[in-house]
């Protein structure tokens, strides 16, 4: 048999504000070159390619597909012409002819697009090209259910913890050429119009196992960005080449609102294969910059110090982005991280609010996180934090904090990320001891699919706390923008920037990239806070 992996575009757009982001990724896909790593590695013939790069670089509209009426069309009557004309538009992008199967990667966007895209492309691939279709990634329940009840997709692989999908697909692969597949673990299906869903068994040897995703077949090139800065003078130009990759696996900490909390285990590959892996990579493809798709680079310090030591020593030359918990950093560690080619942290603060902190098990410490952010800024490491808002009981008082903290270290905190809380983790699965009851609100192909609402047992009603936590996304957008920090950096440009000779001026510039063209613009001077100013 042969198989194409395909990882499908979606529109991505602010469901809030309704605007399009500037979410332009030119980072390969981690889930198909990591299936496609593992096929290769089973003999299995099978090619992939990146749908949603070619389909940027084609200027292929796709808000099309954020129009729910169509959508809901094509899902329930079999036929849109309008989708269907710009599915067979992206299809046109690639190579599907001669395959047995065809597996779709799809990306929930927070709108109607993920689902809309992979029923267009599903139905050709099935009525023109007679595929099997497999699809998967990381989506709603009722994003799969629509998609096998349309018939255009035939099976579903779920992204289970215990059993990978990078396991699963290669057993289907052997299942289908058996006239077994229906039996595969961990294979979902309509079965007598209800979803079947194939159990799996525990396999702590492939759960652990971490795979070295594989880059053959990708449009490389229209990832390369080519970045130009102008300053005192002089021009620096670079074509930066960024590629994911992963050693931890799930997070040693339990969060109650992320998903990895209610996840069996968490672990971390071998420091030695970590830098055999990068070094191969960066010598395969030709670039020393990566982007490490980890839950944290730093799940305890005695690893980060091994790994940190490891890559100073091996030297394979590579420079890194990643996230990062600020528990257990201390100045000796991030002088090691910088050292190994740290470039950019991106740190999950969340909130500012003690008792917010205390409720979502966050084991920060603010004061300790203030010195990290310094320590950051005098090492020439570019800092970054995620915050969230709109936390059950969260109020104005809380918020506050928040602002605070991001007046006094607005010379630190180079990027914020802000989110609003959506339900997950610990306090999703057990919300009533986290004080709140789950509502049902209008899930299915609404404009924000995150819409599970919640009561907050003896606070607000989900209608009151919806539009409080308006309030305060609006309190903290507005201190962003007032601080002059930015609210959306690429590791492309850190991984410039921080390369040459003026980078540790521009960690206290403003500049601005140009979209479109990679040209950065310096801005004007972003200056210190002094004590009037918190004052104020």
């Amino acid at each position: 048999m042969r198989i194409k992996l395909l990882y499908l575009p979606r529109f991505s757009i602010n469901p809030f504000e309704g605007s399009p982001s500037l979410d332009r990724l030119y980072v390969p896909p981690l889930g198909i070159t990591t299936l496609f790593s593992v096929l290769k590695r089973e003999g299995i013939q099978s090619e992939q390619d990146d749908l949603f790069i070619k389909t940027l670089n084609a200027g292929i509209d796709l808000s099309v597909f954020n129009d729910q009426e169509k959508v809901r069309k094509l899902a329930e009557e079999g036929e849109e012409n309008t989708l269907e004309e710009y599915g067979e538009r992206i299809l046109n992008l690639t190579r599907v002819k001669g395959f047995d199967v065809v597996g779709i990667s799809l990306f929930d966007a927070d709108n109607p697009s993920t689902l809309g895209v992979a029923l267009s492309i599903a139905k050709i691939l099935k009525e023109r090209y007679g595929c099997t279709v497999i699809a998967g990634g990381e989506i709603p329940f009722y994003v799969e259910e629509t998609l096998l009840r349309s018939g255009f997709v035939d099976y579903f692989i779920p992204n289970h913890f215990i059993y990978p999908p990078e396991f699963i697909l290669p057993q289907f692969c052997e299942f289908y050429e058996q006239g077994r597949e229906k039996e595969t673990a961990g294979v979902e299906f309509l079965e007598n119009g209800v979803v079947k869903k194939n159990p799996v068994k525990y396999d702590e040897k492939k759960a652990k196992e971490i795979v070295v995703p594989n880059f053959d077949g990708l449009p490389l090139d229209l990832y390369t960005y080519e970045m130009k800065l102008r300053m005192e003078g002089e021009e620096y130009t670079s074509k930066i080449l960024v590629l994911p990759y992963r050693f931890v696996k799930g997070c040693p900490y339990s969060c109650a609102f992320c998903r990895c909390s209610t996840e069996p285990f968490w672990c971390c590959k071998p420091v030695e294969e970590v830098v055999e892996d990068l070094r191969f990579l960066s010598q395969r493809y030709n670039t020393p910059y990566f982007f490490f798709l980890n839950s944290e680079v730093n799940p305890t310090p005695s690893y980060t110090q091994n790994f940190c030591e490891a890559l100073i020593e091996e030297d394979p030359g590579v420079k890194w982005s990643a996230c990062a918990n600020f528990t257990g950093l201390n100045e000796d560690l991030l002088k090691k991280m910088k050292e190994a080619g740290a470039c950019r942290l991106i740190f999950g603060l969340e909130s500012l609010s003690p008792k917010v902190l205390k409720y979502i098990h966050k084991p920060v410490e603010i004061n300790h996180a203030e010195s990290i952010l310094k320590l950051c800024h005098e090492l020439g490491i570019w800092a970054e934090i995620d915050m969230i808002c709109g936390f059950p009981f969260e109020n104005v008082e809380d918020v506050e904090k928040n602002v605070n903290f991001l007046r006094k270290n607005k010379r630190y905190v180079k990027t914020v990320y802000l989110h609003r809380f959506f339900l997950d983790g610990l306090i999703k699965e057990h919300p009533e001891k986290f004080g709140i009851r789950l509502r049902s609100v209008g899930y299915k192909l609404s404009s924000n699919l995150r819409q599970e609402g919640f009561d907050e047992i003896g606070g607000l009603k989900w209608e009151d706390r919806r539009k409080l936590t308006e309030q305060l996304y609006a309190m903290i957008k507005k201190c962003i923008k007032e601080s002059g920090i930015k609210e959306n950096t690429e590791a492309h440009e850190i991984f410039f920037l921080s390369s040459l000779p003026v980078w540790k001026k521009l960690l206290d510039m403003r500049w601005e990239r140009i979209e479109g063209t990679g040209e950065i613009v310096v801005k004007e001077l972003q200056g210190s806070v002094n004590e009037t100013e918190l004052q104020k």
